[in-house]
């Protein structure tokens, strides 16, 4: 499954649980926020909450 078709099938699920390729698919939902497919407030919103706790989860971690 590539990037675009986690996000076409997903929406914020994939960019709230992105984390391995994090910055790619919250570039690529910017993209659909701006061709309308997705909402701009709400992949801002799911990409500042997870990536800002997987970051954390993976500092602690390891």
């Amino acid at each position: 499954m590539t990037l675009e078709s986690a996000i076409a099938t997903y929406g914020y699920q994939a960019v709230m649980f992105g984390f391995i390729e994090g910055e790619a698919i919250v570039f690529y939902a910017g993209f659909l926020a701006h061709q309308g497919s997705l909402n701009l407030y709400w992949v801002m919103a799911a990409s500042i909450v997870f990536n800002s706790f997987t970051d954390q989860f993976f500092f602690d971690c390891c």
